[in-house]
């Protein structure tokens, strides 16, 4: 028997291993009979025997079922347990179950999501409205008031009432300003709510399914 056929009978012997295990042993003996020489490769194939010989102490070392030979027909050792095999199926199948869910609800998801940013703009709407109603309120108290302040000297009346207009409108778009901003984080407090309980309702139909 020569090199190469040894090494032939070998690859054939361990491929049922994970590739990388498989390159790594095969690179193994390569290595054994390049260092030993091309002179010495009948005294290197009779010191390790066998080429199924050699597989199956690699196998054993790595923990795997031996191979059995029957005539010329090599045959792999001992199977997997079947209940194995159906613990594998049916991973295959729920992963299957999962993807199919997914591309079903997902019409239903993007109407959700629509719905949700049609809300989301709506509100985000009605919080610019506030604010700019506030800043219009500040701005036009703080004119009154400079104006109320100019006319106090000719017309003390005037002036007075002009300057307690003032004051109430900037008290009042402070006061709008701040409750804006109060309103503002609870909705979207609740919308945050609202979005993570919708997006997780077709995983908790997934889990009764199951």
């Amino acid at each position: 028997m020569k090199r190469a056929e040894f090494m032939t009978q070998l690859a054939a012997l361990l491929q049922d291993l994970p590739a990388d295990e498989r390159k790594e042993a095969l690179q193994y003996y390569e290595d054994y009979f390049r260092d030993a020489g091309e002179t010495n490769e009948a005294e290197v194939i009779e010191e390790l025997g066998s080429p199924r010989k050699v597989a199956d102490t690699i196998r054993e070392g790595l923990g795997v079922p031996k191979w059995e030979q029957r005539g010329t027909e090599v045959v792999p050792g001992p199977k997997a347990p079947q209940g194995e095999l159906n613990q594998q199926n049916n991973r295959i199948l729920k992963i299957l179950l999962i993807v199919g869910i997914c591309i079903l609800a997902s019409p239903a998801i993007g109407g959700v999501l629509a719905v949700v940013i049609g809300i989301v703009a709506a509100v985000l709407g009605v919080f610019v409205a506030l604010v700019v109603g506030a800043i219009a309120m500040v701005v036009t108290g703080a004119i009154v008031f400079c104006s109320g302040i100019l006319c106090v000297v000719p017309e003390v009346a005037m002036g007075l009432a002009l300057m307690g207009a003032g004051l109430v409108l900037l008290a009042l778009g402070a006061m709008l300003a701040v409750a804006s901003v109060w309103v503002a984080a609870k909705v979207f407090a609740a919308g945050c709510r609202g979005f993570v309980y919708l997006c997780r309702i077709p995983f908790r139909r997934r889990e009764v399914a199951s």
